[in-house]
Order: C-alpha cells, then sequence, then structure tokens
C-alpha cells in the first residue's frame, strides 16, 4: 500500500467518525474539521478554516476552558481534559456537547496544534432535565401528601380525643343516672334516657368507624412488599393466649405470597379475622381455623374458614357496614373487626364477603389486587 492510499483512507476514516474533530493551531485558529463537526454545525469546511477560532463556537464557559490569546486546557502535557460545554451552530442552536482536548507536540516538545473531539450529549442533557422535573414534581407530591397525612392525623387526633372523650362522659353519665336513679324517674323519663344512651352509642360507633377510615387512608401511603409468612407470624404471636385458651387448630400454608401493600394493615386485617374465627366458636366442638390462599393473573385470593357458629344469612351484607352491629344475643363470627377489615382489603383494591349459615361454620373470603 502506497503512502497517498494509506493518507487517502485515513482522511477518510478521520472525516467519518461518529464524533466531531477540530485541530487547532497555538493561536486558536480553525486548521481542520471532519465532516461530523461540519454536521453539528452546518457551517462548510471553506468557512471555517484558518478563518474561526474555538472561542466562535463556544458560548458559555469558554473563559474557563480556553484562553483567548493562548491556547486552551492543556498548555503544556499531552493529557486529554474533558469538558461539558455549549456549541453554538450556524443558526443559532445550541448543542451541548462533551467536549476534549489534546496537545500534540513536535520533537523538540513544542505544541504543534490542539486537537478537540465533540461528542453530541443533547440526549443525555434533555433525559437530565426530564429526570429534573419528574424529581422536582415527585418532590412537590411528597410535599402534598406529608400535608395531607398531618392534616388526617390532626383529624383522627380530633375524633379520637376531643370528641369521642366528651362523648364518652355523656354515655358514663346517662348510665350511672339510669342505675342510681332508677326509681326517680317516669316511663318517660327511662325512655329519654334510653334514646340519649342508644344515640350517643350510635356516635361513637360512627367517630369510630370515622376514625378507622383515617387511619386507612393515612397508611395507604406505606405500602412496600409484605411477605405474607411473616405476618401470619406476628399475628400468631400476638393471639397466642387466645390460641392456648380456646385449643384452637389453626391450619396455615406453608407458603404465602409476598405482595404490595401496607404492613400493618395486613397484620391487622388477620388479626380481626383469625380472632373472629377463634372467639365465635360452637359449643364444645373443638374449634377449627383454616386459612387458604389461591391466585390468578389478578388476584390473590385468601378465605380464612372456621367451625364456629356461624352467621345467619339475613346479616351477610350488613355486618361489613361501618355502622353496623349485631345484637348480643346473635350469633356472629364477625366480631367489631369487619368494618376496618373491609376498609383494609379496599385500599388494597380488593372486596370481602362471607359465606355462612348459622350453627355450620363461618368462610371469609377476600381478594387483594397484584
Amino acid at each position: 500500500m502506497n503512502i497517498k492510499k494509506l493518507d487517502f483512507q485515513l482522511k477518510n476514516i478521520y472525516n467519518d467518525l461518529p464524533c466531531a474533530c477540530m485541530a487547532v493551531d497555538a493561536d486558536g485558529i480553525v486548521i481542520n474539521v471532519n465532516n461530523t463537526f461540519l454536521n453539528y454545525t452546518g457551517y462548510d469546511r471553506d468557512h471555517i478554516l484558518n478563518k474561526f477560532k474555538l472561542n466562535d463556537f463556544l458560548i458559555n464557559g469558554k473563559e474557563d476552558f480556553i484562553d483567548q490569546t493562548t491556547n486552551p486546557i492543556c498548555p503544556s502535557n499531552t493529557r486529554s481534559d474533558t469538558a461539558n460545554l455549549n456549541l453554538l451552530t450556524k443558526n443559532g442552536e445550541i448543542l451541548p456537547c462533551s467536549i476534549s482536548s489534546q496537545v500534540v507536540k513536535d520533537e523538540f516538545a513544542k505544541p504543534q496544534f490542539y486537537h478537540y473531539t465533540f461528542i453530541d450529549i443533547s440526549d443525555l442533557v434533555l433525559s437530565t432535565e426530564i429526570n429534573m422535573r419528574g424529581k422536582i414534581k415527585m418532590e412537590q407530591s411528597d410535599l402534598k401528601i406529608k400535608k395531607l397525612t398531618a392534616e388526617i392525623q390532626d383529624l383522627s387526633h380530633i375524633i379520637t380525643n376531643e370528641i369521642q372523650t366528651p362523648l364518652k362522659n355523656i354515655l358514663g353519665l346517662t348510665s350511672l343516672l339510669k342505675k342510681k336513679y332508677v326509681n326517680s324517674f317516669d316511663v318517660s323519663g327511662s325512655l329519654f334516657l334510653d334514646f340519649i344512651n342508644a344515640s350517643g352509642e350510635k356516635m361513637r360507633r360512627q367517630f369510630s368507624d370515622l376514625h378507622v377510615k383515617f387511619t386507612q387512608s393515612k397508611n395507604i401511603i406505606n405500602k412496600e412488599y409484605v411477605n405474607l409468612n411473616e405476618v401470619l407470624d406476628d399475628v400468631l404471636y400476638k393471639l397466642e393466649d387466645a390460641i392456648e385458651q380456646s385449643k384452637v387448630v389453626i391450619e396455615i400454608p406453608v407458603s404465602l405470597p409476598i405482595l404490595f401493600g401496607v404492613y400493618q394493615d395486613l397484620k391487622q386485617l388477620f388479626y380481626n379475622l383469625i380472632k373472629n374465627a377463634i372467639q365465635y366458636k360452637k359449643g364444645n366442638v373443638a374449634p377449627k381455623v383454616t386459612v387458604s390462599f389461591d391466585e390468578d393473573e389478578d388476584f390473590y385470593h385468601f378465605t380464612i374458614a372456621d367451625n364456629g357458629r356461624g352467621i345467619h344469612q339475613d346479616y351477610h351484607q350488613k355486618i361489613f357496614e361501618e355502622y353496623f352491629h349485631l345484637a348480643s344475643d346473635a350469633a356472629d363470627c364477625s366480631g367489631r373487626g369487619l368494618a376496618e377489615s373491609r376498609v383494609i382489603v379496599e385500599n388494597h383494591k380488593g372486596t370481602i364477603g362471607v359465606v355462612s349459615s348459622y350453627g355450620n361454620g363461618c368462610t371469609i373470603y377476600f381478594n387483594i389486587e397484584k
């Protein structure tokens, strides 16, 4: 291969490099550019060579990058430095570039020219700006969530303390009046006290259920991946005394799923349902509770079944209502936790229901979205 052919091939390689290249003499005058640089800037080669300086293409930070009279980044050695600067094109557009420089010296260690490489980083800059805007929006959303959470906590505190405490005092006083002065009231007076007491109890339950809703609304922002095996371990530990006293047999799958939810809420859910199943056993029948689970493409499906007293079909739809409570003499496998359990399940984008008949045990079923 002759020298001319080799030189021609090297020039073609240089011109077609994917990065833009420029050679600048000691005075900062542009003495060579490749085709990629021309494509970047929109100039013709003849318009640039020996007429433009590197400074003419830089619109910011050039004082730090290149001296106005002598050359640039590495005037005393051959190492390559890099900086991110904006390149100005012929039509006035700005092209973000990563620019590296290297000095080329002669045999006497005197700089002959300086070589610059420009890499278009506009996509990277755009991506960074998008990410930054997204981060700012997330931070703003976090502030709104924190503010909302604080407001919920304040309202929950008001309901729990500032409203329910005086309400409990009223209920206590009406109960005391009826017991201590039972013979001092006529029929109408007793009815009035019963009415006050019943209305107060209803209001107390409403505030209690509202407090549950606020609590669950607060917790829903704290979702994470939850191992249900750990949840059930915690629940059984918490119910250890009840399990020992009732001699109940509890069957739980060896392997339960990991799902996306609120750990404390899921723990409360299983605690409520298993506790109810233990509490409302049937006579002398040895109590047994079975936890099972299945899944499909969209949901995890759970059931908690017991062999207890069961619940009449008339109450199947009502037991999950916030303000509904069965009479004390009714067979009840629901306890007081089903309204709370329903809220927890719904906050996990699921549904809950019951299959039962009086005297034949109770099965609570629910699903949670994957």
